[in-house]
């Protein structure tokens, strides 16, 4: 009778610490009611925005352009200064932003959690190794800046001291054809101490970069720049023939209602993919983590007759948002809160 009793207390005790102890629990949270100390992490949205890129080169003429044919022979001298926009290309940027709509409470939770950027948007749940960031390879090659200026120091003392831009002209035109012969003598070994290798190439570098500049002065600039901008789109709303921007050759990229410029068309095509019908005991289930089931739209992106571009995305807000059984506790998550890997 006694070992009965005892059994039975310890059988009611053991109920009992289970039912105290609730585990893992994540539940929708609306944003108002009281966190308790819980955690909240939302799944992403997408935002699309529709990158527009034009190209901008102005034309400076050299203080010396009216004497280039006469000393270079050359007929293709800058004389007017001018500036113009052409198109270049347009694309499709996604941006990952917290979901107002998909915000969850968890408590209860024994593992860590690592977020994406240090915002709402958990992207592991678990011991996971840590992946080294993927590094770009980097260009050999670096962009040059352009330089817009006119380097009449290069003339000397004697030609800067000239008020006489004849002279100036006439004076910069025999440092041209010096620097072409010091040049040619060197690459033919016509001198009397030919530099070594790395020498050779040094001043090879400096003549070509001193004849370019003295050559600038008469033929004049051609300065190229690109101008990116960005305009967001709604990826859940079907549109047709939407004009996002126009594109003008004097003013560049404008707003859509400036007439100044012609038209740049966006179709917008949604594919909305709408939850299953959950049973009443799936309503009950006790949830997991919850990510996102994407749908997706297509983006047509057109400018005059020659250019058009088409993008695929996946968008989560198009699509909706199920569970993980409660027995899956090491996840990983892709950056649109779809499931990239669980144990």
């Amino acid at each position: 009778m006694r070992k009965t009793l005892i059994f039975t207390l310890m059988a009611l005790l053991s109920v009992s610490i289970y039912a105290g102890k609730k585990g893992r629990e994540i539940k929708p949270y609306d944003g108002k009611t009281q966190r308790m100390g819980a955690m909240v992490y939302a799944l992403p949205k997408t935002q699309v925005q529709i990158k527009i890129t034009a190209i901008c080169t102005v034309n400076k003429p050299g203080p010396f352009a009216q004497y280039a044919e006469r000393y270079l022979a050359d007929e293709k001298a800058i004389i007017n200064a001018s500036k113009s926009w052409t198109f270049d290309c347009a694309g499709v940027k996604e941006v990952f932003v917290p979901d107002s709509s998909r915000m969850y409470l968890i408590s209860g939770e024994t593992q860590q959690i690592e977020f994406f950027d240090g915002n709402m948007l958990v992207s592991s749940v678990g011991s996971w190794e840590k992946q080294c960031p993927k590094t770009r390879h980097q260009k050999d090659n670096k962009e040059e800046t352009v330089d817009t200026l006119f380097h009449t120091e290069l003339l000397g003392e004697e030609a800067l001291t000239s008020t006489s831009i004849p002279k100036m002209a006439e004076r910069a035109a025999k440092q041209i054809f010096q620097l072409r012969e010091a040049r040619m003598a060197i690459l033919s070994c016509d001198v009397s101490h030919q530099p070594d290798g790395e020498a050779t190439k040094v001043i090879l570098e400096r003549i070509d970069r001193e004849e370019r500049e003295l050559t600038a002065l008469f033929i004049g600039k051609k300065i190229t720049t690109r101008e990116t901008r960005c305009f967001t789109v709604d990826p859940s709303t079907e549109t047709h023939n939407l004009i996002i921007a126009r594109m003008s050759i004097i003013e560049g990229i404008v707003a859509a209602d400036d007439m100044i410029g012609t038209p740049i068309y966006v179709n917008i095509t949604p594919k909305i993919l709408t939850s299953p019908t959950a049973t009443k005991k799936d309503r009950k289930a006790h949830k997991g983590y919850f990510y996102n089931v994407p749908g997706s739209v297509e983006i047509f992106i057109r400018h005059s007759d020659k250019f058009s571009v088409t993008r695929t995305l996946d968008i989560p807000q198009n699509g909706y948002a199920t569970w993980l059984a409660p027995s899956v506790s090491n996840i990983q998550f892709n950056r649109n809160g779809t499931i990239k890997q669980t144990r």
